[in-house]
This record gives structure tokens, C-alpha cells and sequence, in this order.
């Protein structure tokens, strides 16, 4: 079950990712050049995609518990941005899977695959510094080593992050994040890693939300920090497990992880600022928490046999998941603060908190699979699975008896490539899920609230051409999910079904020499089917865009390597912002330029990264979450850099 961000994320991320990342950036890191797809990708301080960790097809992959580590299910929570949601210290990439790159991957998510490559210890010794600056008055270093042990055969490495974090003016906090990982490698593909990290947030300063019920959409205002000297936060973030992996005789493969993941908030904040009147004078309140919580324990154990008669592949996959979480919410504390003016400080003094007693809310999980792939070279990729599934979740609300909710699905998936030509295929799949539904935002009377397990569908086709550095997908999708949002009553619960069926494109191209460009593209119709006997919702989800487009481009100039330009631009359409569908977001563009240079420091590399966001100077607002949260996002003129070596 998914813990508490306050407020969801949500859309927020397509943007901020592009501006800040987070993890230590080897010299070799480009996100373009290293881009599979045009659907989401991270590697180290990049980002890049129409996708992103919290944002696939419009609905959240990981709240939906959708995470997966090296390809084995792990259930991660933490929240996603500004760092997360696992440790950076421990992640070398992250990349999102959908469409045809979803279909490697056994028992598949209707909401999409977010799937963690951890670091490797292994190889030779090795030390990557990180020094950046930017924007504003963020500073701060990463610092990663590995050394081998035993030979060739196993290794150790980790690293340490400390910096001050300016996001926005006066939007800052002390950043630690610390990581170690332990590997050894066996003859073949055999072997298993250890790792723990942990992320630390502290001084955190909270960022005004702006909600509508009945009001038009404000202006935007300048984009800095501007709640109350005294809201602050605390977060600490903390991952560890194992991986491991046994070629056994038969032509059997054994892979199992297991892995706990913690999001603890000691202290933490909202600020809200509720239907600005045409003054952009705000209700204004402020709700604090205390002591929120959530711990997961999950894990897999996967055994698959793979035989092969001429082109024929045939593969048999058994898998048991597990997972079981214990959360606690809802000790918070409300205060009326008056009003306030949209863009302003207020000098309100800090009340006196009084808190009640949490929720204890406790998840368990069982899932078993069973597959059955065939690749027959040239002709046809086809795999299916069956997983019968035990959901059982107790909530423990204070004064009242503990309530257990239990469902017992039966899902399955099937899927089907076929080649066309020597350049194109085509492909098909469906998927059926029982995945989390999150949790309610700040702006809810139910507010942290874990909502129950929903039954998910998908559907999609599509066809990829592949020729040398090209690469086209073109897919049509379908997904279904519950619709979860802040009805008339301010509390946030079902209200119908959010179908979003769409259309998604992606292109990566190396047109000339030294220039690599990647195009993506997301044109969706979302629509809500509104259940019997609610009144005042739309038919459009809030939160969600018509359309996601990006254009990426990377130029290395042949005659002086040493040096490369990047240009990203990136379209958001319109976004509801009320429940009613009565005020939108308007549709945003934002672009980015930077350049690399590359050279040697004591015959070791090095580059130095300077990049500009929001080189146009837009001065809008930024969709934060599925209930119409607005924040003012991005600021003007973003400049940050860095300096990274390999030694």
C-alpha cells in the first residue's frame, strides 16, 4: 500500500525532472543518447520522456505498486520528487515500460512497469565526484567509489550526497542521502547483490497549493516560496535487500528478491490556499502532521526453464510475490489561518499543534503466476499468465473496531509479436490488475487516507520499425481504473471509472552525424463514466492532459567532440482543475538548452554541464496532483551546472 505524499505529485514531475535529477552524474551520462524510447528515462542528474515514475497513460505506476528492481516485483514507496523514491546512492537508471519494452517483462501492470537498475560494484576500483551548483542557491557533492573483493568475482561500493537544495527562491532544505551495495558474480549469469541506502530530508520548507471548487483559474504568480517561515518538514527515506540469481541444471533459472522500503515523516506540512477571489485573495489554511509512516516488506521468488528446439524458444515461468505493509496516518491538526494573497508571505505566528491519535492501517499480499512464453525467430513472440491473488487489508481507526476488507481476483495477461518485414512488427496485449489506488490529498476531509485495491484493465496495440539508429513505435491504448477524487462532501472516494484511451508515439533517430534526437508524444482522451447518484463531477478527470509531446535533441560537434549542445522542448495541453470541469490549466510549453564539455584531468575524464530551464521566461502554474493542486513552476530562468570526474 502506498504512503502519504502531501500533496501527490502527479504531472508536477514531467517538468521538475527535467531540471533537477537525482543522483550522481558519471561523465559518460546522456539521457538522449542513452534513450531506448521516447517513454522515460533517468541516469543520474537527466531526465528524460513523456513519461515519468508518477505519470504513465495518465494514471501513477507507483502508488499503483507497480515498482520493480532488476525486473523482480519490489513494493517501493517514498515520495518521487524532489529525490526518490529510492536512495540515488543505489540507482544508476530508471526507465519506464510500456508499449513493446513492457513485453520482456512476466506478469505485466495495466498502469505500467517503473523498473530501478541498481549500481554495480563490480570491475575495477573506481571513485566519481560530483560537484554542482544551481539554481538559485542549491550547492552540494555526490561522491561514489567501488573497489573489487575476491578477485573479479565480487565487489563493494556505495556513496554519500550532502547538499542544500534552493528549488524555488526561499524553497529549501538539507539534502543526505548515503547508499553501499555488495555484489559477487559465479560462473554464468549466477550471483546476487546486498544493498541499503537511505534519503534524508531535513528543514524542509513546505510549498503553497492552490485548490478550486467554484472559482476561475487565478493568474499565475511569481514562482518562489511563500508559506510560513515556520512550516517545515522532515522525511526520511530508507531501502535495503537482496537480489539473487542460480543457474540451475535443466536449463532452469531461480531468481528471487526481497526488499523493505520505509517512508517516514516525523514532521510535515500542507499549505493551502483555497478559492481565490478575483483579488487572488485566498481561504488559507494550514494542516500538520505528525508521525506519519509506512513500511513495506515485499519480494519474489521466480523459477523459469527456457529450451530450445531450432527457432523455436520455449519458456515456462513460476512466480510467488509477496508483500505486507503497515502504515500509519491521520494524526494531524488542522488550523484556519484567515486569508492570504496569492504570491505573498503571510506573517502568521505558528499555532500550538494538537494531534490525534493515527490510523493503523496493515496490508498483506499474496500473488502466484504461472506463464508460458514462446519466441520463435521470424515468426512470433506470444506469451500468457495466469495469477490467482489474496488481498487482505485491516484498518484500525481510533475508537472503532479493526475493518477487513479481502479480495480474492483471479488476473491474467497475453501478448503477441509478430514481425511483418525485416524492419516492422506489430504487437497486442492485455493485461487485468488489482492495483493500490493511493491515497487522499491534503485538500480532503479524509486527508493520508489509504484507499482500497482496484480492479485495472488494459489494452493496447501497436507497431515498432527498426532500422539502424531508427526506431518508430506507434501504439493505440486503453486503461481503465476507479475514479478517485474530492466530491462535494470534501471527502475524497469513488465516484466512477477513469477510462483514458489514447494514442502514443515515439521516435529515436540519429539523423547526421553527432546529432541524436528523440520525439515522443502522448495524445489521450480521458473520460470519467460518473457513478449512479453522484452529482457535480465532470466527464474530464481532474489533473489530466489532452496531450504530452517532447522533442529532444543532442549535438556532439564531429570536429570537436569534446563539446556537445542539448535542446529539449516540451508541450503539456490544457488540464482540468476542478471537479466540475468548470476551470483549466491553461496548455504550457517549456524549453530548455544546454551544452557539455568534455575533457581529461590526470589522464582520467571529466565533464562540465551547464544547463538553462525555462528559457522562454513562462510564468505559469503547475498541475501538482489529481485533485487540481497548483503550484507556480516552473521559476524564470533556471541555471544550474555541475562538474563530474572519473577516476
Amino acid at each position: 500500500m502506498k504512503t502519504a505524499r502531501h500533496p501527490d505529485i502527479g504531472l508536477f514531475l514531467v517538468l521538475l525532472v527535467l531540471a533537477r535529477g537525482a543522483s550522481a552524474q558519471s561523465t559518460e551520462a546522456n539521457v538522449v543518447t542513452a534513450s531506448a524510447d521516447a517513454f522515460g528515462v533517468s541516469i543520474g542528474v537527466e531526465a528524460l520522456g513523456v513519461y515519468s515514475p508518477s505519470q504513465v497513460r495518465g494514471f501513477d505506476p507507483l502508488a499503483a505498486g507497480n515498482g520493480r528492481i532488476e525486473g523482480l516485483y519490489a513494493d517501493v514507496l517514498g515520495q518521487v520528487i524532489p529525490y526518490g523514491p529510492l536512495p540515488a546512492r543505489l540507482v544508476q537508471d530508471t526507465r519506464i515500460r510500456v508499449g513493446p519494452a513492457a513485453a520482456g517483462f512476466p506478469f505485466p501492470s495495466p498502469t505500467g512497469i517503473v523498473d530501478f537498475n541498481l549500481r554495480s560494484p563490480l570491475g575495477g576500483a573506481g571513485v566519481n565526484p560530483t560537484i554542482y551548483v544551481g539554481p538559485y542557491g542549491t550547492s552540494g557533492f555526490d561522491l561514489d567509489a567501488h573497489a573489487p573483493v575476491a578477485g573479479d568475482h565480487c565487489g563493494v561500493g556505495g556513496g554519500i550526497t550532502r547538499r542544500w537544495d534552493e528549488f524555488l527562491p526561499d524553497v529549501t532544505q538539507f539534502t543526505t542521502d548515503i547508499g553501499i551495495l555488495a555484489s559477487c558474480k559465479a560462473s554464468g549469469d549466477s550471483g546476487g547483490t546486498v544493498f541499503y541506502g537511505r534519503t534524508t530530508e531535513t528543514q524542509q520548507a513546505v510549498l503553497p497549493t492552490v485548490y478550486l471548487t467554484t472559482v476561475p483559474l487565478p493568474a499565475p504568480v511569481d514562482a518562489k516560496g511563500t508559506a510560513p517561515t515556520w512550516a517545515r518538514g522532515t522525511v526520511v527515506m530508507t531501502d535495503y535487500g537482496g537480489l539473487f540469481r542460480l543457474d540451475a541444471p535443466a536449463h532452469w533459472t531461480l531468481r528471487a528478491g526481497l526488499f523493505r522500503s520505509e517512508y517516514d515523516q516525523p514532521n510535515a506540512g500542507s499549505d493551502l490556499l483555497l478559492d481565490p477571489n478575483p483579488s487572488a485573495i485566498a481561504e488559507h489554511q494550514y494542516v500538520s502532521y505528525a508521525d506519519q509512516f509506512a513500511g513495506s516488506t515485499s519480494g519474489e521468488l521466480r523459477a523459469s526453464r527456457l529450451t530450445s528446439a531450432g527457432a523455436r524458444q520455449h519458456e515456462l515461468i513460476f512466480t510467488l510475490r509477496v508483500r505486507d505493509v503497515t502504515a500509519r496516518y491521520g494524526s494531524f491538526d488542522e488550523v484556519d489561518l484567515g486569508t492570504a494573497l496569492l504570491g505573498t508571505r503571510p506573517e502568521v505566528p505558528e499555532p500550538a499543534f494538537t494531534y490525534g491519535p493515527p490510523t493503523h492501517d496493515h496490508t498483506r499480499q499474496w500473488t502466484a503466476g504461472l506463464a508460458y512464453a514462446l519466441h520463435w525467430r521470424e515468426a512470433i513472440d506470444f506469451a500468457a499468465g495466469v495469477e490467482p491473488v489474496r488481498y487482505e487489508r485491516t484498518i484500525t481507526e481510533p475508537g472503532f473496531a479493526p475493518v477487513t476488507e479481502r479480495e480474492n481476483p483471479v488476473l491474467y495477461y497475453g501478448s503477441l509479436g509478430i514481425p511483418i518485414t525485416a524492419h516492422w512488427s506489430a504487437y497486442a496485449a492485455l493485461t487485468r490488475g488489482l492495483e493500490d489506488s493511493g491515497l487522499a490529498p491534503p485538500s480532503a476531509t479524509n486527508r493520508g487516507q489509504l484507499l482500497p485495491a482496484g480492479r485495472t484493465g488494459q489494452e493496447e496495440v501497436g507497431v515498432r520499425y527498426t532500422a539502424g539508429t531508427t526506431m518508430v513505435v506507434a501504439g493505440l491504448f486503453s486503461v481503465r481504473k476507479p475514479y478517485y477524487n474530492v466530491g462535494n462532501d470534501g471527502n475524497y472516494s469513488w465516484l466512477g471509472t477513469d477510462t483514458h484511451r489514447g494514442v502514443e508515439l515515439s521516435l529515436n533517430a540519429e539523423p547526421v552525424q553527432g546529432l541524436t534526437l528523440v520525439a515522443g508524444a502522448v495524445l489521450m482522451s480521458p473520460e470519467v463514466a460518473v457513478g449512479s447518484g453522484v452529482e457535480g463531477v465532470g466527464t474530464a478527470p481532474v489533473g489530466q492532459p489532452r496531450d504530452i509531446l517532447q522533442l529532444a535533441l543532442d549535438y556532439r560537434f564531429p570536429s570537436w567532440r569534446q563539446y556537445s549542445l542539448d535542446f529539449t522542448v516540451t508541450h503539456q495541453g490544457a488540464v482540468p482543475v476542478r471537479l466540475d470541469d468548470g476551470a483549466y490549466n491553461p496548455a504550457q510549453t517549456i524549453v530548455n538548452l544546454g551544452a557539455r564539455y568534455r575533457f581529461s584531468v590526470a589522464g582520467h575524464s571529466a565533464t562540465i554541464r551547464i544547463q538553462v530551464q525555462n528559457l522562454t521566461n513562462q510564468k505559469v502554474w503547475s498541475v501538482i496532483d489529481t485533485s487540481g493542486g497548483l503550484v507556480p513552476y516552473p521559476p524564470l530562468h533556471m541555471l544550474s551546472g555541475y562538474l563530474s570526474a572519473d577516476f
